[in-house]
């Protein structure tokens, strides 16, 4: 298992990806922090997410299933979910 602070400092890039992702479409960059809710906090509707999905399955050359992607409500959930692939870019 990497060390913490690896885990942490990928973590921090993935969030920094994903910020810039959401707020250039549809957010002050600050609004988006790990316990963010893409619907109740970013205000993201059902497109907006579907979008975002899309951009994170390109940036970081994965496949999220419609049946994973329900179950991702906030930024946190979505950077494990990043984190849980190795083959993530």
């Amino acid at each position: 298992e990497p060390p913490r602070t690896c885990q942490i400092t990928a973590s921090s890039l993935v969030l920094s990806k994903i910020r810039s992702m959401v707020s250039s479409a549809f957010h002050d960059f600050l609004q988006v922090t790990p316990t963010a809710n893409l619907e109740k906090d970013l205000q993201l509707d059902m497109l907006d997410t579907v979008e975002v999905m899309i951009a994170v399955e390109e940036e970081f050359a994965i496949d999220i299933p419609n049946s994973e992607a329900d179950k991702i409500s906030t930024v946190s959930q979505l950077i494990d979910y990043i984190a849980s692939h190795p083959q993530a870019k």
